[in-house]
C-alpha cells in the first residue's frame, strides 16, 4: 500500500501541517472526541502498514524547486518487474485558504527556508462523506459500492482548511546522473464527488514505474468551501466563483514552474480525470482562465462538462440557504419577488468566513436526485453564462487544440440503485418512477415526449411480462446511457479538430468482484480506474484490493501502456521500437492497431482479455439522447424565448389582449410538463421545484405542508432568478433546512385536470364522427346498388308496355301509372342527371335547392318503386303545380332517383381515392424494388470491382514473379558468359608461363577460334586455304609492336 507513509517524523525540516487537534471526523461518523480518536487511530495504522509494505527509504537527492528545497522517498515495488519510484508526498503548491481566504481565489505557496521532507501526505479538505453505516447506509447503494466507500472512508479522517497538497511519483532512473531526458507529465484529478474525495487513495507508483512517466495527484476544495457561489447575476460583473477549478488551474501553474527540477517535460502534460474529475478537466480545457499551454493532452473517464450533474443551475439559492441556517443572511426562500443584491451576498460570505469549520460541516444541503447541490456554476469568469455555446466556441481555437481520450463503461450508472434494485429487480411502475425523475431534474422542455420515447426505447416489446432483473438492466442502461455516454459524445464531436488525435474506448473486462456481481455482468462506474493505475500488478495499491487473476494483469498491462504512449506522443498505440516493459504484455495487445475516433463511424476500442476494434457504440439508443432529446430542447426554448418576449401581445378574435405569461402558464403545463406533475408518487426521490426549471412559470397552485394537505396559496408568475421550493416550512431550529421533495412541488391546480379530460373527449368524439360517416358511407353504396338492379328489371317492363298500346300514353295526364307531368317534364326525364337547357337562362338550381323550393309538394312515387300504382288510388294523386322562377323559367323538380345519382357519383369519387391509394402503394412498392435492385446491382458491381482488383494484383504479382526469375535467368546466363570468357584467360596465361616462346600464336590461334565462332551464325564461305604455322605468323600485320621483354601483354591488346 502506498497511501500511508510512515509516521509523521517530529523534526525541524518536517512540513508544518498542526498537531491535528482540529481535525474534523468525516461524514457518516458520529461526533465527540472518542469516534475522533478513532479515526486517527486508523489513520496511523494504515500509515505504518503502508510504509512497511513499500519498502521506503529516504531519497538520495534533493530536489530544488522554486519555493524550497524537497527531499522524498525511495519506495521499492512488491513486483519485482517495476522499477522502484521516488515518491514526494503533501507537497504544497497554494497558500492555505484559511481565515481571510476561506472563499477566495487560490495564491502561491509562501516559500520555506531550509530542506523539506516531502514522506508524508497532506490532511484532505473538509468534506461530506455519504452515509455508510446501519441499515441506512446498506440499503442505500450496491454492496460492492459500500465496501468500497467503507475504505476510501479510511483515507479521509484527517481533513483540515489547509490542504492544498499535491503528491509526486517519478520513476527512480530520473535520480540517476546518466538519464538526462525529460519525461511526460500525467496530472491525475480525482473523482468520486464534488463534495467530497481526495488524491491520496490514488497511488501513482505504479503508472511510474511501468509507463516511465512523473505522476502528480493532487487535492482541491470540495463542497462549499470549493464552490459556494453568490453571484446573482453572471452577465454583469463577474466574480471568481468555481475555488475548486482555480485550485487546479493553480496546481498546474505549479507543475510549468517546477516540474523540470523532478525531470518532467513541461512542455508534456497530460490531465487525467475520472467522473466528476473528469467533468473538471472538459471545463478546464474551453475555460478563460486557463493560459494555453498548461497542458498539451486530456484523458476523460467517464464524464464531461454536458452531463446533467456537472454543473448546479441555481447556486444562490442554495448559498442563501445555507446562509440562513448560521443566521448569516435574512433573505427570504419562498418570496419570488425578492432578488437579493450582490452587497447582501456579500456580507453573507463575509459572516461565513468568521464562521468555525465545525458549524459549516454541521449544515447538510440536500440536492435532488442525480444533481449536486455544490458543483461548478456559472460565475461569469471560470464558466461563463452561455458555457455550453464557449465549449464548441473554443474548442476551434488553435491554440486550444488537445490530443483527447475519452471512455466508458457499459454500466455506469450502476451505483445510484439500491441494493434491493440491483438484486431483486424493478417492476414497470418502478421503473417508470425512475426514469420520470430523471427525465424532470435532467430536461426542462416537453418532458412527456422525452420519458415516452425513453420507454419505448429501453422496452423490450416482444415480452409482455418482462423479468424483474431484465427491466432493472434495461433501465440501468437508459441511465447511464442519458447521463454519463451521450455527454461525452456530444462533448467529443465538439471538440473534434482535423489534425489532433481523438481516441474512444469501452472497458468491458468483466472483473466479477464482490457479491452482486453475479446479478448484472459488465463492468460499472469505477471499475477501470484501478486497471489504469496498474493495481492488479500489486497485491493491494492504495484503496484498491483483489484477488487479481493472470487476466488482469495483462489488461491492466495494456492500459497503462496506452496511457502512457498517449501522454508521450499522443497516440496509444503499442510500438515495440519505444514502449516500455512490453515484454509483459501479449502480443495480441503489441500487434493491435487502436484506430482514431471519427463522428461518422464512432470507432472505438473495447478493452478486454481480447480487444475488439468496433464502431457505433450503442448507436440506435444513443441517438435518442444525443439527436431526439437536444433537438427537443431546442425547440422548446426557442417557444419559450417567442412567448417571453414583454413586448409581443397577441390579439384574438374579439380584440382581446392576450398577456404572454398568460401564454407561458398554458403552454408549460398542456405541453412540456407532466399530467399530475407536482404527485410525489410518479417519483423515486427529489426532484426540481418547477422554478428551477428554465422557462417555466410558478402556476397559481397549493402547496402540501402536512400530510392533512393543508394548503397555502402561492404567486402565479416567472421566478427570475432565486426562489426556494414550495411548500416546505421554515424550521430552522436545528440549524438545517428541511430536505427539497418531490412533495415540496405545487399540487395539480384543477384546470389542468380539465384540460386533459376535455382533450381525451375530442379525441373519442373524432373518431366515432369519423367511424359513422365512413358507415353511412358503406351502407348508401349497398344500398345503391341494389336499387340499381331493380330499376334496370322496372325499366325493361315498362318499355314493354309502352310498345304494345299506345291509347295507354294518352291516359297518362289522367292517372299517374306513367309518371305525371310537372312542368312539361315526365318522370323519365327527371331521373335523367340534370342537365344545362338552352331556354333556362340560369344554371338549374342544386339539389339542396330542389328540396327547399319544393317541400310543400308531395310526389307520387315513381312507377318502378315497389309500392301499388297511383292507378288504382287516382283520387290521392295529387295536383302538382309548377314552380316558375321570376324570369319564367322552369325550375326542374328533383326525386329520389337524383338523390341516388349523387350518392353514386360520391361512391364513385370514394372508389377512385381509393383507387389512387392503391396506385400510389404500389408506386411506392415499385420504388423500393428499385431502390433494392440498385442496391444489390451496386452490392454486385462492388464484388466484381473487388474480383478485379484482386486478379488485377494476383496477375501483378505474377508478372512481377516472372521479371524476377527473368532476371535472374539473365544474371545466371551473365555468369556463365564471363565465366566462359575468363576461362581462356586463364588457360592462355598458364599456357604463357609454360611456354613463353609460343606467345604470339596463341593469340592467332584464339583471334581465329572466336571468328570461327562469329561466322558459326553466318552463312559460310568456302573454306580458305590452309596455312602452315610459318605463313601464319608472316601474316600478321606490322604495326602491332613486339611485347617487351619478361612481360606478357594482356589478351585484349593482343586482339588490337
Amino acid at each position: 500500500m502506498h497511501h500511508g507513509g510512515r509516521k509523521r517524523r517530529h523534526d525541524d525540516t518536517s512540513r508544518l501541517l498542526g498537531d491535528g487537534s482540529n481535525n474534523v471526523p468525516g461524514p457518516g461518523t458520529r461526533q465527540g472526541p472518542v469516534w475522533s480518536l478513532a479515526g486517527m487511530l486508523v489513520a496511523v495504522l494504515v500509515a505504518v502498514m503502508a510504509g512497511s509494505a513499500s519498502g521506503e527509504g529516504r531519497s538520495p537527492r534533493v530536489v530544488t524547486t522554486k519555493y524550497g528545497q524537497l527531499r522524498g522517498s525511495i519506495r521499492s515495488l512488491s513486483n519485482k518487474q517495476l522499477h522502484s519510484v521516488e515518491v514526494f508526498l503533501g507537497v504544497p503548491y497554494a497558500l492555505p485558504p484559511t481565515g481571510a481566504n476561506r472563499f477566495s481565489p487560490t495564491r502561491t505557496p509562501r516559500p520555506w527556508a531550509g530542506e523539506r521532507v516531502a514522506d508524508q501526505y497532506g490532511p484532505v479538505c473538509p468534506q461530506h462523506l455519504p452515509e455508510l453505516w446501519g441499515e441506512e447506509g446498506e440499503a442505500a447503494m450496491p454492496h460492492s459500492r459500500l465496501r468500497h466507500l467503507r475504505r476510501l472512508a479510511n483515507y479521509l479522517t484527517h481533513q483540515e482548511e489547509d490542504c492544498l497538497y499535491l503528491n509526486l511519483y517519478v520513476p527512480a532512473l530520473v535520480a540517476d546522473s546518466t538519464v538526462r531526458r525529460a519525461l511526460p507529465v500525467v496530472v491525475f484529478i480525482h473523482g468520486e464527488s464534488f463534495e467530497w474525495g481526495a488524491s491520496n487513495p490514488y497511488d501513482g507508483s505504479v503508472l511510474a514505474a511501468h509507463g516511465e512517466v512523473i505522476v502528480v495527484t493532487l487535492n482541491y476544495r470540495l463542497g462549499l468551501l470549493g464552490f459556494l457561489n453568490t453571484n446573482a447575476d453572471p452577465s454583469g460583473r463577474g466574480h471568481v466563483m468555481n475555488h475548486g477549478l482555480m485550485d487546479q488551474i493553480a496546481a498546474l501553474h505549479w507543475v510549468q514552474e517546477n516540474i523540470g527540477a523532478f525531470g518532467g517535460d513541461p512542455g508534456s502534460v497530460t490531465l487525467v480525470g475520472h467522473g466528476t474529475g473528469a467533468a473538471c478537466i472538459h471545463f478546464l480545457m474551453t475555460s478563460a482562465a486557463v493560459v494555453p499551454g498548461l497542458f498539451q493532452r486530456a484523458v476523460l473517464m467517464s464524464g464531461s462538462a454536458l452531463s446533467p450533474w456537472a454543473t448546479v443551475a441555481t447556486p444562490t439559492h442554495y448559498a442563501l440557504q445555507f446562509g440562513r441556517a448560521l443566521n448569516c443572511t435574512t433573505a427570504p426562500l419562498h418570496n419570488s419577488d425578492f432578488t437579493p443584491s450582490n452587497q447582501d451576498l456579500d456580507e453573507m460570505v463575509n459572516c461565513l468566513k468568521d464562521k468555525p469549520l465545525e458549524d459549516l460541516q454541521a449544515v447538510h444541503i440536500s440536492a435532488p436526485q442525480y444533481l449536486p447541490a455544490f458543483g461548478p456554476s456559472v460565475d461569469g469568469i471560470v464558466i461563463r453564462k452561455n458555457y455550453r455555446r464557449e465549449l464548441r466556441k473554443r474548442a476551434d481555437e488553435v491554440s486550444r487544440e488537445y490530443d483527447l481520450m475519452f471512455g466508458v463503461v457499459p454500466r455506469e450508472s450502476y451505483n445510484t440503485f439500491t441494493s434491493e434494485n440491483i438484486e431483486e429487480g424493478l417492476t414497470l411502475k418502478q421503473r417508470d418512477r425512475i426514469l420520470r425523475t430523471m427525465v424532470r431534474n435532467s430536461f426542462d422542455y416537453h418532458l412527456n415526449e422525452v420519458f415516452i420515447s425513453a420507454v419505448k426505447e429501453y422496452t423490450d416489446w416482444e415480452e409482455p411480462n418482462p423479468d424483474p432483473m431484465a427491466t432493472v438492466e434495461a433501465t440501468l442502461d437508459a441511465l447511464s446511457d442519458s447521463q454519463y455516454v451521450a455527454p461525452l459524445l456530444i462533448a467529443a464531436n465538439n471538440l473534434r479538430i482535423g489534425h489532433k488525435n481523438q481516441f474512444f474506448y469501452v472497458f468491458d473486462h468483466d472483473t466479477r468482484h464482490g457479491e452482486d456481481s453475479s446479478t448484472l455482468r459488465g463492468a460499472v462506474h469505477g471499475d477501470e480506474l484501478p486497471f489504469m493505475l496498474g493495481a492488479p500488478l500489486l497485491a493491494e495499491l492504495g484503496v484498491y484490493e483483489g484477488n487479481w487473476t493472470r487476466q488482469d494483469q495483462l489488461v491492466s498491462q495494456a492500459m497503462l501502456t496506452f496511457l502512457a504512449n498517449f501522454a508521450r506522443t499522443g497516440n496509444p498505440n503499442i510500438r515495440p521500437d519505444n514502449d516500455v516493459n512490453t515484454n509483459a504484455i501479449d502480443n495480441y495487445f503489441r500487434s493491435f492497431s487502436w484506430e482514431k475516433y471519427d463522428p461518422i463511424y464512432q470507432r472505438y476500442l473495447a478493452i478486454g482479455v481480447r480487444p475488439q476494434l468496433k464502431k457505433h457504440y450503442r448507436a440506435h439508443q444513443l441517438a435518442l439522447w444525443t439527436w431526439l432529446v437536444p433537438r427537443l430542447q431546442r425547440v422548446g426554448r426557442l417557444e419559450f424565448l417567442t412567448l417571453r418576449d414583454p413586448e409581443t401581445e397577441d390579439v384574438d378574435s374579439e380584440n382581446e389582449i392576450i398577456d404572454s405569461n398568460d401564454m407561458l402558464q398554458e403552454l408549460s403545463v398542456k405541453h412540456h410538463l407532466f399530467a399530475n406533475y407536482d404527485d410525489p408518487d410518479l417519483y423515486s426521490g427529489p426532484v426540481r421545484p418547477l422554478e428551477h426549471m428554465a422557462g417555466h412559470y410558478i402556476l397559481p397552485s397549493t402547496t402540501t405542508t402536512t400530510p392533512s394537505m393543508t394548503t397555502t396559496p402561492t404567486p402565479s408568475r416567472l421566478s427570475l432568478f432565486l426562489s426556494t421550493p414550495h411548500g416546505y416550512q421554515e424550521d430552522y431550529s436545528h440549524g438545517i433546512p428541511p430536505n427539497v421533495t418531490a412533495r415540496t412541488e405545487a399540487t395539480k391546480p384543477e384546470l389542468l385536470g380539465s384540460m386533459a379530460y376535455s382533450t381525451a373527449l375530442s379525441v373519442t368524439i373524432t373518431i366515432g364522427v369519423s367511424l359513422l360517416v365512413l358507415n353511412i358511407l358503406i351502407f348508401a353504396g349497398v344500398y345503391y346498388q341494389r336499387d340499381r338492379s331493380r330499376f334496370g328489371k322496372k325499366q325493361e317492363q315498362q318499355s314493354q308496355q309502352t310498345s304494345q298500346s299506345s291509347s295507354e300514353q294518352q291516359l297518362g295526364g289522367q292517372s299517374c301509372a306513367s309518371s305525371p307531368v310537372i312542368g312539361g317534364t315526365t318522370s323519365l326525364e327527371l331521373l335523367k342527371p340534370p342537365v344545362t337547357v338552352s331556354s333556362l337562362m340560369a344554371p338549374p338550381p342544386s339539389p339542396m335547392a330542389y328540396t327547399q323550393a319544393l317541400t310543400h309538394i308531395s310526389e307520387c312515387p315513381p312507377g318502378f318503386a315497389d309500392i301499388p300504382s297511383c292507378l288504382d288510388v287516382t283520387s290521392h294523386c295529387p295536383t302538382v303545380v309548377p314552380v316558375t322562377l321570376a324570369n319564367g323559367n322552369i325550375i326542374r323538380v328533383g326525386t329520389q332517383q337524383q338523390q341516388q345519382l349523387q350518392q353514386q357519383q360520391q361512391q364513385q369519387q370514394l372508389q377512385q381515392q381509393q383507387q389512387q391509394q392503391q396506385q400510389q402503394l404500389q408506386q411506392q412498392q415499385q420504388q423500393l424494388q428499385q431502390q433494392q435492385q440498385q442496391q444489390q446491382q451496386q452490392q454486385l458491381q462492388q464484388q466484381q470491382q473487388q474480383q478485379q482488383q484482386q486478379q488485377l494484383q494476383q496477375q501483378q504479382l505474377l508478372h512481377q514473379q516472372q521479371q524476377l526469375q527473368q532476371q535472374q535467368l539473365q544474371e545466371q546466363e551473365q555468369q556463365q558468359q564471363q565465366q566462359q570468357q575468363q576461362q581462356p584467360q586463364q588457360q592462355q596465361q598458364q599456357l604463357q608461363q609454360q611456354f613463353p616462346h609460343q606467345q604470339q600464336k596463341e593469340p592467332i590461334h584464339q583471334q581465329q577460334t572466336q571468328e570461327q565462332h562469329k561466322s558459326s551464325t553466318l552463312p559460310r564461305p568456302p573454306p580458305p586455304p590452309r596455312l602452315l604455322p610459318s605463313e601464319s605468323q608472316a601474316m600478321l600485320p606490322d604495326h602491332i609492336p613486339a611485347p617487351p621483354k619478361g612481360k606478357i601483354p594482356p589478351y585484349e591488346e593482343l586482339r588490337l
